[in-house]
């Protein structure tokens, strides 16, 4: 077992994860509480992928300002059911977003296999967890260097370079995230 902490100064939150290597499978399971403006929040969240990094599941659940939010979904063949829903919005999507920790950038940095400049965008299941919303967003990311990955959003209005370990675990998220443990 392995585990992992973050702060983030932006969103005056810390993460506790730990990640634990099974079988034939890698379970994330992570606690984030913080604060930011007149929004407060603890955030729960369990990831679910196989060895090679693909996502199998995940379970998400968010108390922002006292109020509930609850989503689970699996991935079967290309196809998610959400809260026990086929979503066909989302269908074909390999990889998650959820806001509040900078885990889910580990997913395409590890499963996409990027080589050295290579700019590879990728669609997501993306979680806005303080607004409780779920939607379905473009990314690009490229590898800068053996220890960096740029991200981006799409349109490009955001972009970051990340610094990542051996692992592909994020380090520094400059401005939002940086690991303490």
């Amino acid at each position: 077992m392995k585990t992992i902490i973050w702060k983030s100064t932006y969103y005056e939150s810390l993460e506790y994860m730990q990640w634990k290597k099974e079988a034939n499978l890698n379970s994330f399971q992570s606690t984030v509480i913080g604060l930011k403006d007149d929004n407060h929040w603890h955030l729960q969240y369990q990831v679910i992928t196989d060895l090679q990094w693909n996502l199998r599941s995940f379970q998400l659940h968010a108390v922002v300002n006292a109020i509930d939010w609850v989503v689970e979904g699996q991935l079967t063949h290309g196809k998610w059911s959400i809260n026990g829903q086929e979503r066909s919005e989302f269908e074909n999507l390999k990889f998650i977003d959820i806001s509040l920790t900078p885990f889910t950038n580990s997913l395409p940095i590890q499963q996409l296999n990027l080589q050295l400049e290579e700019e590879v965008p990728i669609e997501v299941m993306y979680f806005d967890v303080v607004h409780k919303e779920l939607s379905r967003v473009q990314q690009s990311y490229v590898k800068l260097d053996k220890e960096t990955v740029r991200y981006a959003n799409v349109p490009k209005d955001f972009q970051a370079d990340i610094t990542i370990d051996e692992e592909g675990l994020v380090v520094d998220y400059p401005g939002l995230f940086v690991r303490e443990w």
